[in-house]
């Protein structure tokens, strides 16, 4: 099962292709805004109560559903509120006997226009006229809170970050593909050309 929020949802394409390859039932479960262990900074009062029940009401149908084996977990860390624990909701799917998979989230651009705001990815080529690594910045060295959890609980871990910043600096383009549509999701043409790197990232690890 693929479950998440919006992070989530933008790796359906190639996970679908994936586990057509694979033969895996793929399930879905994702929510935009919800982040799985706590609420997102920019939500309303009504959405927040929302999305803690959802996620809530996912986790107990995932312990109790006997088709379910594996759990793979991406969410938008930065955009939760504080850093919650996520090691009881981790620890109850694991004592489910489901096998967790956790992926560390892709980097927020980290790159400002003249007014301040976020660059997105097509902007920030067209300020800067190029399409030869134009856009770039240095990766975070810190794990975030979900990462560094999933660590110490001895969980496996995908990580995005190694993909888009394999030299410690992260790239608007990989290849002569436009990573970013925005600040912090993937393009459509991108998230689709990952079914390969998948495959090398995800699959040894699924049992």
């Amino acid at each position: 099962m693929l479950f998440g929020d919006s992070h989530a949802e933008q790796l359906i394409p190639p996970m679908q292709q994936l586990a057509a390859r694979e033969g895996w039932n793929l399930r879905v479960e994702t929510r935009s805004g919800c982040g799985v262990f706590g609420v997102s900074r920019d939500a309303l009062q009504q959405d927040a109560d929302r999305c803690v029940e959802w996620s809530e009401q996912e986790v107990r149908a995932i312990e109790s559903d006997p088709t379910i084996s594996t759990v793979v977990i991406v969410i938008r860390s930065d955009l939760v509120v504080g850093e919650p624990d996520p090691a009881p909701i981790l620890s109850r799917l694991r004592d489910a006997g489901k096998q967790v998979i956790v992926f560390r989230d892709l980097p927020t651009v980290e790159l400002f226009d003249a007014q301040g705001k976020r660059m997105t990815g097509p902007a920030c080529l067209a300020a800067q006229e190029s399409r030869d690594d134009a856009c770039s910045w240095e990766a975070a060295q810190d794990l975030d809170w979900l990462t560094a959890a999933a660590h110490q609980l001895d969980i496996d871990v995908v990580d995005l970050q190694d993909l888009l910043c394999p030299d410690g600096t992260c790239h608007m383009i990989t290849g002569d593909l436009v990573v970013y549509t925005d600040d912090n999701h993937f393009t459509g043409t991108f998230a689709k050309s990952l079914t390969g790197w998948l495959q090398r990232e995800l699959v040894p690890l699924v049992k």
